[in-house]
């Protein structure tokens, strides 16, 4: 009893104690789980409106995407990569607005749809999906021959393989998944653009304004404000705070950025270096001459170029080796090589290996054997050299969908005017692989095996003879050497190391003629910093660094650029500052000013023809045709608004037209004809504008969704 008493006595204090302990457990379990929740927000990579995606999920997929490109040929550069991350983190905010609003509106994408979109059932067929299934000689609308190869490529199938052969499956998986993804997102978009596209209705003028509406020829003057306008006209530090104040939403920052300042400079090289360059060209350039296998003497130098089959006068003029060369490729004898002369610290040799006289180009036709005609590859090319008709054989077996329109013709835009074309060159086919067609007489069908894939082709309708060239090219840069190299590092390395200020360091930088830059902005899209290759380790610096932070060491930026790098300041997102736009305000407030004037001034001098409105103006006449209530291009609103308003004949009063001040006077009227019924005009502008609207609402959506990019930690 007694201890029981005494353990009364002290309850209070037992409470304390125990209370003490619990919250001791409970803040200790919270620490934990802070630290936890602290660990789990640094991983984050994007935060989309409260979705956030890890940098583990978000590091695979841009392995997968990056692994893609280079299968695909890409040379995997700093900037190629910053490029792809930017293409990425795009993609998963575009990802999760469709998915939102697509939830929103009940638009989905069931299997069964999904599957018909792949194999053209009822549909037209993916042409995501047929240019993937092709490369494995799979016809997209053969449902057998697609669901095979998707059973060898699900789990099930793959872990059956050896363990060597089941990582490439898996990474056709990948691919493949991907291509579900696209297919099925680009329906979700067909079907939300089609949704926005109907919100949009025209009205009577709208419909007006298509039909029956006149364009006029005008004669004009108009000079340049910023050229005639009084000078002493400035803008005052209270207009330019009006201006901003009144547009502050056209200066909306989405995403942080950087002001970097830097000091850059470029290694060139030394008046040792250039005479080192010019015994290193005599001496390959006699290796050309004494050489004939250019392949085996081209693979010790960087930039060569050995053409695999003959080029026209026309592909030789277009590979911009400068007048003087491409003369000499013309004229030279077989054997002979040119003597260069240095230009941009380069020498350009080139050997004349063949030439001959032979047709400029020729027509291709193939037909492209899936996986259901594979077998009848054969027999098809025995009864079209037998003289069977190869357009009706291309329409009823080749499994290219473009070709086959065409009766296995090839047409290609014209990689210089974009024209459709289908003239294809000996070089041309050689990049095809399909060269050997114009050593074979023409009209004979071959069979081509290329990357799994059998074609049957053959090359017909020769141009006209033409002389043809084989070139090697073999380029000896000047290049600077070590020694040039480390006496400019060691210039900005003194500089570095001076204890100053970026703002002496700069001055310094100056006076040595190096390039300074004092405002270049940088954000996690940015693939480089301003022009400087490979700069890409510096934009991921500066985006983590503090306010006139200097960064320790020189940056090696490509080949030939040392830079020293500061951080000038640090721009969140919201609304950007007025000090970093007041130049740019202050000029366009004095613009608008001095149009002012300008317009009142003119209008006083109250001229009576164009002539005197020209002298005026210190400009001329010019004449615009067809200038209607419509714009077009970069053609301002009020210069169409007066042409149109004011009569025939007569002068307009002077206006002022973004940055120039203008005088019109409309010379005549032409009607619009009519062509379509107004219903018919109506409903292909309905289409039109709703596409357009479409397009813009969409962008809208993305632009609007909030957005955190943490990628600045990461990358």
């Amino acid at each position: 009893m007694a201890t029981l008493e005494k353990i009364r006595g002290k309850a209070g204090l037992l409470i304390v104690v125990v209370g003490l302990a619990l919250f001791a457990f409970i803040i200790g379990d919270f620490l934990r789980s802070g630290s936890t929740f602290f660990r789990q927000s640094q991983e984050v990579v994007l935060d989309i409106d409260g979705e956030k995606i890890k940098i583990y999920d978000y590091q695979q997929r841009l392995h997968e995407m990056e692994t893609l490109a280079e299968r695909n040929g890409t040379q995997m550069t700093d900037e190629q990569r910053a490029a792809i991350n930017n293409q990425l983190a795009q993609q998963y905010i575009q990802d999760y607005v469709l998915e939102q609003e697509a939830g929103k509106l009940g638009l989905a994408v069931s299997a069964d749809e999904l599957l018909a979109l792949i194999i053209g059932d009822g549909v037209q067929p993916s042409m995501i999906a047929q240019q993937f299934l092709s490369q494995y000689g799979i016809n997209s609308t053969d449902k057998v021959a697609v669901n095979e190869f998707l059973n060898q490529i699900s789990d099930k199938q793959i872990k059956t393989l050896p363990a060597d052969q089941q990582s490439y499956v898996y990474a056709i998986q990948n691919e493949w998944r991907n291509v579900e993804k696209q297919i099925k997102d680009t329906r979700l978009q067909e079907k939300l653009a089609a949704l926005l596209t109907r919100s949009y209705a025209i009205n009577d003028i709208d419909a007006k304004y298509e039909s029956g509406v006149p364009n006029r020829e005008i004669a004009l003057v108009q000079a340049p404000i910023s050229v005639i306008g009084d000078a002493n006209i400035k803008a005052t530090d209270e207009e330019v705070k009006k201006y901003y104040d009144e547009h502050k939403e056209f200066f909306v920052q989405k995403y942080p950025s950087t002001i970097v300042q830097y000091i850059r400079a470029q290694v060139v090289p030394s008046a040792q270096d250039l005479a080192s360059a010019e015994t290193e060209m005599q001496k390959t350039r006699t290796e050309m001459l004494q050489q004939n296998d250019m392949e085996a003497l081209a693979r010790n130098y960087s930039e060569k170029f050995v053409a695999p089959s003959f080029l026209t006068p026309t592909e030789l003029d277009r590979m911009n080796l400068g007048a003087s060369i491409t003369e000499f490729i013309k004229t030279a004898a077989i054997g002979e090589v040119n003597t260069p002369i240095l230009e941009n610290n380069h020498y350009s040799l080139v050997k004349l290996m063949a030439k001959k006289s032979a047709p400029e180009s020729m027509n291709i036709a193939i037909i492209a054997l899936d996986s259901t005609n594979l077998a009848k590859a054969d027999s098809i090319c025995d009864a079209l050299n037998a003289g069977g008709d190869f357009a009706a054989a291309a329409r009823k077996y080749s499994a290219d969908p473009s070709s086959r329109e065409t009766g296995g013709v090839l047409v290609f835009p014209n990689q210089f005017t974009q024209m459709p074309d289908s003239a294809v060159t000996e070089a041309m086919a050689q990049q095809m692989h399909l060269d050997t067609l114009f050593k074979v007489p023409a009209n004979k069908v071959i069979k081509v095996n290329q990357n799994q894939v059998v074609f049957l082709a053959k090359a017909f309708n020769a141009k006209g003879m033409v002389d043809k060239y084989r070139i090697a090219y073999i380029g000896v840069d000047a290049s600077f050497s070590d020694e040039t190299y480390n006496k400019k590092y060691a210039e900005l390395t003194e500089l570095l190391n001076s204890g100053s200020t970026f703002a002496k360091m700069a001055e310094q930088a100056r006076k040595k003629g190096l390039i300074v830059e004092e405002n270049a902005e940088v954000s996690v899209f940015s693939d480089r910093l301003s022009d400087i290759t490979s700069s890409r380790e510096i934009v991921s610096w500066a985006l983590k660094a503090k306010k006139d932070e200097v960064h320790d060491k020189i940056f090696r930026c490509g080949t030939n650029n040392l830079v020293i790098a500061a951080v000038k300041d640090q721009v969140p997102s919201g609304y950007r500052p007025m000090a970093m736009l007041k130049d740019q305000i202050t000029e366009q407030v004095r613009i608008k000013k001095q149009g002012e004037k300008l317009v009142a001034d003119l209008k006083a001098k109250k001229l009576n023809d164009l002539d005197a409105y020209a002298t005026a103006m210190s400009s001329k006449v010019d004449t615009l045709v067809g200038v209607s209530f419509m714009p077009t291009g970069s053609q301002a609103a009020e210069l169409a608004g007066y042409s149109m308003v004011t009569p025939i004949s007569q002068l307009s009063e002077p206006f002022a037209a973004r940055n120039y001040v203008m005088v019109v006077k409309p010379l005549s009227e032409t009607d619009k004809a009519a062509g379509q019924s107004l219903e018919a005009q109506r409903a292909q502008k309905r289409r039109a504008l709703g596409q357009q609207t479409a397009y813009r609402a969409f962008r809208k959506m993305l632009d609007l969704v909030p957005v955190t990019d943490n990628r600045a930690r990461f990358y």
